[in-house]
C-alpha cells in the first residue's frame, strides 16, 4: 500500500475547545541526498526581526523540533559533518499551526552553503488537527472591521467557515458549525479574555484588544487536538504583538459623522432628521529594543469618544386627560390619528363626536387627583405624535435622548531572552469603558429632562506571563500565569432604597429610583505544557487550571427589587357603579383604558412589593449579595507519532475537571434549613441540605 501525503488522526477528545497557549512549533526532517536520516546534526532556529534563536539536535531518525516558540518570520540553520550547511530563510510562523521546514544536505564542506527562501512546507502535514483559519495582521488592519463604539478584530470571524449568524445570536453574536451563540472562547497570549462562568462572542468580550495591538489571531473551528477543550464552539486564540530589533509605530485616528449620509427614508416619511452619530477613535503604537537582540517591548494605547442621539417614544398623557377627563367615542371605539377610524386629527383635535367621563367628580371619596402621581405626570411633555397611543387619551411624545461612550484601553508587553534555553514575556492589559445612558441596557431617559435610568461601567483587567524553558534540547516546558478581574457596574445615578418607584404598564413613568446591579469575577489560572521529543513521538503533557471568584451585588432577583415598588395596575380593578363610569357606552378596550387611567391618577394602589436580605432570623432591607467561588481542573497527554515521512498518528487523552461553587470565607450560598419563598410557597417539599449544591465532576474524560 501506497501512502502519498497521508495525514492519519487517531484522537479522543472532548467536543470542546480552549486553547492552551498562543505560541507553535517547528519541525523537521533532516536527510541525506539518499533519503536516510542525518542524526545529531545541528539545528538553530532565529528570529529574524529579534535575532533571539534557539538550538536543537537531530533525533536518530533524523526529525527536529522546537517547542513554545512564538509567532514571527524564521531562519533555519542545519549543519552535520560532511554536508554542506543548510540555510532557509523567510518562514512564517502562525498562532497553533506547526511549520515544517525539511532539509536534505548535500555532501561537501561546511564552508559551504545552500540558502533556500520559505522553504516551510504550505500544506500542513506534521499534525492532523486543530483546523481552522490563521489572520495575519496585515488582514486584521485591512478587514472593515470598525464599528459602532468598537473597533474590533473579532468582527473578522463573521466570515469564517462553518460561522452562522442567524437567530438566537444575541449572546455571543453567531453559531460556529451549529453550537450555542454563547460557546465560544477567547484567549489572549493563553489567559481567558471572556468571562469564566459564560462564553464569550464576537464583539462581546470585556476585554477589548484593538487590531493594532493584535499579531494574530489563530480559529480552531474542528477536530481539535487533546490540549484544547471547555467549550464546544470555536476557539479563537489572539497574540499580543512584540517589539523588535527595529523601532516601529503608527498613530490613527478614525472619524464617524452623519453629515454625509442621507436621511433614511422612515425619517422623512415622520417628519425626523437625521439622528446624530459622531464617534472618534484615536490611538497609537510604538515597539522597539530595550537591549538589542534580547530585551523589547510593545506599547498600544487606544480612545474612543462618541456621542449619539436616539429615536425613542414616550406614552404621555393628553391635556385633558392630566385634569381628570377621559374621553371616549359613544357607541364606537377610540383610534389613533392616521387610521381609517380615526378619532383625532394629526394636530389631536377630535374629528368625530366624543363623550366626557370626569373621574374626579365621580371619586367617591372627593380625594382629587393623587398629588404624587399630579406630580410626576407634569414633569412629562404633552404629546407631539397623536398617531400613537389612542389619541384622546394617549398619545406619544417622540423625542432624541444622547447616549455618550468614553473608552481607553492600554496593552504593554516585554519580551526578554534570558539566554538560549530560558525566555519570559509579561503583558498587561488595561481598560475602562463607561457608557452614559446605555441603550443597550435600557438606560435612556424615558423623557425630555428626566435622569438617565443605566449607565454602565466597565473596568476589564488582564495580565500575563509566560516563561518558556528549554532544558535539554528533546526538553521544552512552557508554563503561562494569567489574572483577569471583571468588573461590570450597571448604576441608575438616582437609585434610592428610601424612595418608591411607581410603576404603571400603560403610561411613561420618567423615573424610577431602583437599584441595578453590579458584577465582579476575578480568575487566577495557571497554565503549563511540557514538550518531550523522543525519536518519532513528540509526546506533550498540559494543565489548565482557573480559579474563580465571583461577587454579585444585585439590586433585584427573581423578580424582586431591592427598593420599594408601587404599583397601579388594574389586576383588582375598581367597580365602575362605585367610580360612575359609563362602562355601556363605552367599547371594551376603552373601559378597560378608562379604568387604568382611574387608578394611575387617582393613586389607587393595587399592591406594592419589595424583597428582604435573610439575616438570621431577620430580614433586613438592602441590595442581594452573593459571593461565590468555582475550580477548573483541565490535563490533557497527547502524542504526534511521526510513523513515516507522510503518515503522522495523533493519540490524545483529556480530562476537564468541574468543581461545584461554595460559598466564600466559608459562607453558605443557601440560608441553611430555610424554604426559599418568592411570593408564595413551592409546589413541592423544597429542603436545603448540608454540602455542596451538587458533586464535584471528575467523569469528563475524552
Amino acid at each position: 500500500m501506497r501512502f502519498t501525503g497521508v495525514s492519519l488522526a487517531l484522537c479522543a477528545f472532548g467536543v470542546s475547545l480552549f486553547g492552551q497557549g498562543t505560541t507553535s512549533r517547528v519541525v523537521g526532517t533532516v536527510t541525506d541526498p539518499s533519503g536516510a536520516p542525518v542524526a545529531a546534526a545541528k539545528v538553530k532556529l532565529t528570529n529574524e526581526a529579534t535575532g533571539v534563536s534557539f538550538d536543537s539536535t537531530a533525533s536518530e531518525a533524523g526529525t527536529y523540533q522546537f517547542e513554545a516558540i512564538q509567532i514571527g518570520t524564521y531562519a533555519v540553520e542545519i549543519e552535520g559533518a560532511g554536508f554542506k550547511k543548510f540555510v532557509s530563510r523567510g518562514n512564517q510562523l502562525t498562532v497553533g499551526s506547526p511549520m515544517t521546514v525539511n532539509a536534505t544536505l548535500q555532501i561537501g564542506q561546511l564552508a559551504e552553503t545552500i540558502e533556500v527562501v520559505a522553504s516551510a512546507e504550505l500544506v500542513q502535514t506534521s499534525q492532523s488537527g486543530n483546523l481552522g483559519p490563521v489572520v495575519n495582521q496585515r488582514t486584521i488592519e485591512e478587514m472593515p472591521i470598525i464599528a459602532t463604539r468598537r473597533r474590533d478584530p473579532t468582527s473578522i470571524l463573521a466570515v469564517t467557515p462553518g460561522m452562522n449568524q442567524g437567530v438566537n445570536s444575541t449572546g455571543g453574536g453567531g453559531h460556529m458549525n451549529g453550537s450555542r451563540d454563547r460557546a465560544w472562547n477567547f484567549t489572549l497570549d493563553g489567559i481567558d479574555m471572556n468571562e469564566t462562568s459564560a462564553g464569550g462572542g464576537i464583539g462581546n468580550n470585556p476585554i477589548r484588544v484593538n487590531p493594532d495591538s493584535v499579531a494574530e489571531l489563530k480559529i480552531v473551528t474542528s477536530n481539535a487536538s487533546a490540549e484544547f477543550g471547555r467549550n464546544s464552539g470555536a476557539q479563537v486564540s489572539m497574540v499580543t504583538r512584540s517589539g523588535t530589533n527595529e523601532i516601529h509605530g503608527n498613530t490613527f485616528w478614525f472619524y464617524r459623522t452623519p453629515r454625509l449620509n442621507a436621511n433614511p427614508w422612515a425619517n422623512n416619511l415622520l417628519g425626523l432628521g437625521k439622528e446624530m452619530f459622531v464617534q472618534n477613535i484615536y490611538g497609537g503604537s510604538i515597539g522597539g529594543p530595550i537591549i538589542k537582540n534580547r530585551t523589547f517591548f510593545f506599547a498600544n494605547w487606544q480612545e474612543l469618544r462618541a456621542i449619539r442621539n436616539i429615536t425613542s417614544t414616550a406614552t404621555v398623557l393628553t391635556a385633558s386627560a392630566r385634569q381628570g377627563l377621559f374621553r371616549y367615542v359613544a357607541g364606537g371605539q377610540n383610534f389613533p390619528a392616521g387610521t381609517p377610524r380615526a378619532s383625532v386629527d394629526f394636530s389631536g383635535n377630535p374629528i368625530v363626536p366624543v363623550a366626557t367621563y370626569n373621574m374626579v367628580t365621580s371619586d367617591p371619596l372627593r380625594l382629587g387627583l393623587d398629588p404624587t402621581i399630579k406630580g410626576l405626570v407634569d414633569t412629562t411633555p404633552l404629546p407631539n405624535r397623536f398617531d400613537l397611543g389612542d389619541g384622546l387619551n394617549t398619545a406619544g411624545f417622540v423625542f432624541r435622548p444622547t447616549e455618550t461612550e468614553k473608552q481607553r484601553d492600554l496593552t504593554f508587553k516585554v519580551d526578554h531572552n534570558i539566554n538560549s534555553s530560558n525566555s519570559v514575556f509579561g503583558r498587561i492589559y488595561w481598560g475602562a469603558q463607561d457608557t452614559i445612558c446605555d441603550s443597550v441596557n435600557g438606560g435612556l431617559p424615558r423623557v425630555p429632562g428626566a435622569p438617565c435610568l443605566v449607565d454602565t461601567v466597565r473596568r476589564p483587567r488582564n495580565y500575563a506571563f509566560n516563561w518558556r524553558s528549554t532544558p535539554k534540547s528533546t526538553l521544552t516546558n512552557e508554563l503561562v500565569v494569567g489574572w483577569s478581574e471583571f468588573l461590570f457596574d450597571f448604576p441608575n445615578p438616582v437609585q434610592d432604597l428610601d424612595r418608591p418607584t411607581i410603576s404603571s404598564a400603560s403610561f411613561t413613568i420618567p423615573v424610577a429610583y431602583t437599584y441595578n446591579n453590579t458584577r465582579k469575577l476575578r480568575t487566577l489560572q495557571f497554565v503549563d505544557n511540557l514538550s518531550w521529543f523522543r525519536g518519532k513521538h513528540a509526546l506533550k503533557f498540559g494543565i489548565n487550571f482557573r480559579l474563580t471568584q465571583h461577587n454579585d451585588d444585585r439590586g433585584s432577583i427573581g423578580g424582586l427589587n431591592s427598593g420599594l415598588v408601587v404599583n397601579t395596575g388594574t389586576t383588582f380593578p375598581v367597580s365602575p357603579d362605585t367610580y360612575g363610569i359609563p362602562q355601556a357606552q363605552m367599547n371594551a378596550l376603552d373601559f378597560q383604558a378608562a379604568r387604568r387611567l382611574v387608578h394611575f391618577n387617582l393613586g389607587i394602589v393595587e399592591n406594592f412589593n419589595r424583597g428582604f436580605v435573610a439575616q438570621g432570623d431577620q430580614f433586613v432591607a438592602g441590595t442581594f449579595k452573593l459571593k461565590h467561588a468555582w475550580n477548573e481542573y483541565d490535563f490533557y497527554i497527547q502524542d504526534t507519532w511521526k510513523v513515516r515521512k507522510n503518515l503522522t498518528i495523533d493519540l490524545g487523552l483529556r480530562l476537564d475537571a468541574r468543581l461545584a461553587p461554595r460559598g466564600v470565607d466559608g459562607g453558605e450560598i443557601f440560608r441553611p434549613d430555610f424554604i426559599p419563598v418568592a411570593g408564595a410557597a413551592p409546589r413541592n417539599d423544597l429542603r436545603w441540605s448540608t454540602g455542596q449544591l451538587w458533586n464535584d465532576d471528575w467523569n469528563n474524560f475524552g
